[in-house]
């Protein structure tokens, strides 16, 4: 099938629908998820499905070339799988479900099962987002705090906002630039915002979702937030510069019991709404406010997803000798600035999935720690740099882990030198190396 291809799940029909992104007929696999369908999410690059449902296994995975099914994972969710997302390089599923431990976390190299983190969230994970760094998951939980939040370096739980949503978390997503990250909710105001550099609230929009927020995505270019809710117009669409809402045409259901279930942007114009009623997918144009076309599917749709929504990629290779043993490219529009995706990498190339086209300026730099700190308990092998690094633009790693002392050391410059801080020992590694930047680049197709 074609990238644009839509994954439809839901009940009633077959557990997963798919629809051919440019023939426009419908088809299903061979091996259906069992149960009703509850979310679905295809991976960056487009070559794996995965489908989360109310029957065992509870998770299944499809191989887009052929919709042949995977292998089931050894130790599989422990019970129905709500909604799933893959972290922005691939290379993690994480899932979330109706019990205890309410989320797994998959390799997808393997398929096999991360250990759970060691808080894990307190009730039934209803949705899940990765940041476009790929540094932060965020849950969505239908019991207090409502939002749980994870450093994927090591599944550590942020402290949660001083401000928390006001009822049970039914979706939650990250802006592409990664500075916010909205939550769908029941109880009003139905949608919360946060800056994420601190977890302060925003201000509430002016004008709120009609009624319980059961979904919510920022477009490619992070200027819009659509929010799926339970009342007519069943979708709110917003301004993410001043938070104002956007006029919408009358939104054409024909069950008047419908609710908005899901939904997600095609590009930076057109978004998708997944309702329970007839019909079960309606395509909005967000800057005219006029729905321009309907899926008349017979079923309650839980959630949508677009095959390719990552259909480009930037290349590229680090033609230096260093010794810096990690990197991150970041990639940026280039009219806008806005970060779309980066990506941490070893070794000497790199290749970042993207959802755009569009002109780029990619930057990539070494990881070289981070400045000084006294009284720090550092690792074995972290990584620092002087506080002054214009005197010493040299960075350090730790040969020998421990507690840093209450004064900076005077920082060794010979290749290899050492220094005793603390109970640390740094052992100079090369010079601080500036970061690359090269722009305007055309993204590839993937």
């Amino acid at each position: 099938m074609a990238k644009n291809t839509l994954a439809i799940v839901g009940q009633n029909l077959p557990s997963l629908i798919l629809k051919d992104g440019v023939t426009g007929l419908y088809s299903a696999p061979s091996v259906l998820p069992v149960g009703t369908g509850n979310g679905c999410a295809f991976s960056p690059d487009g070559t794996k499905l995965a489908v989360c449902h109310a029957g065992n296994p509870f998770v299944t995975f499809y191989n887009t070339n052929d919709w042949s099914k995977l292998a089931n994972p050894s130790s599989l969710p422990n019970n129905n799988g709500n909604r799933c997302a893959f972290s922005p390089d691939g290379s993690k599923l994480a899932v979330g479900c109706t019990t205890s431990p309410f989320l797994a976390i998959y390799n997808t190299s393997d398929w096999s099962r991360l250990t759970n983190p060691a808080t894990i969230p307190p009730s039934q994970v209803t949705d899940c987002a990765f940041s476009s760094d790929g540094t932060k998951l965020a849950v969505a939980h239908t019991s207090s705090p409502y939002i749980t939040i994870y450093n994927v370096s090591d599944w550590s739980k942020i402290p949660n906002p001083t401000s928390l949503p006001a009822g049970a978390g039914y979706g939650c997503a990250f802006s592409p630039d990664g500075t916010k990250l909205a939550v769908a909710h029941g109880t009003s105001p139905y949608i919360t915002l946060y800056n994420t550099s601190d977890w302060s609230k925003i201000a509430n929009p002016t004008s709120l979702p009609a009624s319980n927020g059961n979904g919510c995505a920022f477009s490619p270019d992070g200027t819009k937030l659509a929010v799926a809710h339970g009342t007519s117009p069943f979708i709110t669409i917003y301004n993410t510069s001043n938070w104002s809402k956007i006029s919408l045409s009358a939104v054409p259901i024909k069950i008047m019991t419908a609710v908005g279930k899901y939904v997600v942007w095609r590009d930076n114009t057109y978004c998708l709404l997944a309702t329970d009623g007839c019909p079960g997918i309606i395509e909005i144009n967000a800057t005219t406010g006029l729905t321009v076309s309907q899926d008349d599917i017979a079923c309650v749709v839980n959630g949508i997803a677009i095959m390719g929504g990552n259909n480009w990629k930037i290349d590229g290779n680090i033609s230096e000798s260093l010794a810096a043993s990690s990197w991150t490219a970041a990639v940026y529009d280039y009219a806008s600035g806005a970060l779309i995706n980066s990506q941490t990498f070893t070794g000497t190339s790199f290749s970042v999935v993207l959802n755009t086209p569009e002109p780029v300026k990619v930057t990539v730099s070494a990881n070289q720690g981070g400045k000084w700190t006294a009284s720090k308990t550092t690792s074995l092998d972290a990584l620092a740099y002087p506080t002054n690094p214009i005197n010493t633009p040299y960075y350090y790693q730790a040969t020998a882990g421990g507690v840093t002392g209450v004064s900076e050391p005077v920082w060794p410059i010979t290749e290899g030198g050492t220094v005793v801080d603390g109970t640390v020992t740094w052992t100079r590694v090369e010079r601080l190396i500036q970061p690359i930047t090269q722009a305007p680049l055309i993204p590839t197709p993937v």
